[in-house]
């Protein structure tokens, strides 16, 4: 790809930290193409790993690893690197987080604290991850 660019949300400071924490990553092309993968990530915040009630293997069965990949057939690419299990980013804001088993396909996806260790930052994360879609659509 030639005159593309990358936005990424990232946190922490290593490289290690980013592949772990990356949020979501955009990749700006000259073509109005626009590809996504809105379940690519696995991981979790580390502050809500411990609380999540399902096993991994139940998390890998829902999310859909490695779509991202299929993005390359566009230039402009919008890329969400963290599990639906911890904001699921094509529902509307008050479903992005699965609270009960009805928001999810019937998985009790949270351990006792797992409401009150939400926090804004899940909702910051989403509305960056939406701003920045509409810049990308905009341009």
């Amino acid at each position: 790809m030639q005159g593309g660019k990358i936005i990424e949300q990232k946190s922490g400071n290593s490289v290690d930290d980013w592949v772990k924490m990356a949020t979501w990553q955009m990749i700006e092309g000259d073509s109005p193409l626009v590809a996504t993968a809105i379940h690519d990530g696995h991981n979790l915040r580390e502050e809500l790993a411990d609380l999540i009630a399902l096993e991994e293997q139940e998390r890998l069965r829902e999310e859909d690893p490695f779509t991202g990949v299929w993005t390359a057939v566009a230039e402009t690419r919008l890329i969400a690197q963290r599990s639906r299990f911890e904001m699921d980013l094509n529902r509307p804001r008050e479903k992005a987080v699965y609270l009960t088993p009805e928001d999810c396909w019937g998985l009790r996806v949270g351990k006792k604290d797992f409401r009150r260790k939400l926090s804004s930052v899940h909702w910051r994360s989403m509305m960056l991850f939406i701003l920045n879609c509409g810049v990308c659509f905009q341009s």
